[in-house]
């Protein structure tokens, strides 16, 4: 089930395939790959209605702390991500529309929270977590 995230993950609404709930079960275990996850922003204005409407100064305040949130991350940021455009009409709902996303690697809840600690999206919109669970067979 999604989650969004306002200042932590708690480890309760985030579970394994066998349905457990504690931290430990959502990090890294030996022999396994570290989690991956699915970082999604969401905003009730669209990505492309805010570069629109921003000003120089402001896409550039912007930019500046998206890549020191990134340098921040490290290697914990597996994909940047890119900003994302609906393609049709249907309602996103109150959280808003997905305006961007990324990949974060995290061993374990309170390593996904300190990656995600003070992150510029939290000031103009909410951020949804999902972990990228393993292909059966594969």
């Amino acid at each position: 089930m999604p989650r969004t995230l306002d200042e932590t993950v708690d480890a309760s609404l985030l579970k394994d395939q066998s349905g457990k709930s504690d931290a430990t079960s959502v990090g890294q275990q030996e022999g396994t790959p570290m989690p991956k996850y699915l970082v999604l922003y969401r905003s009730t204005i669209s990505a492309a209605d805010m570069m629109a409407t921003a000003t120089p100064q402001a896409m550039q305040a912007s930019m500046e702390a998206w890549m020191a949130w990134g340098a921040k991350a490290g290697d914990a940021l597996v994909d940047f991500g890119s900003p994302t455009q609906p393609v049709g009409d249907g309602d996103p709902g109150p959280a808003g529309g997905v305006g961007g996303y990324s990949f974060i690697q995290a061993a374990d809840i309170a390593a996904l929270n300190t990656v995600l600690e003070d992150h510029p999206h939290k000031a103009m919109g909410t951020i949804e977590v999902l972990e990228v669970l393993p292909q059966p067979g594969m």
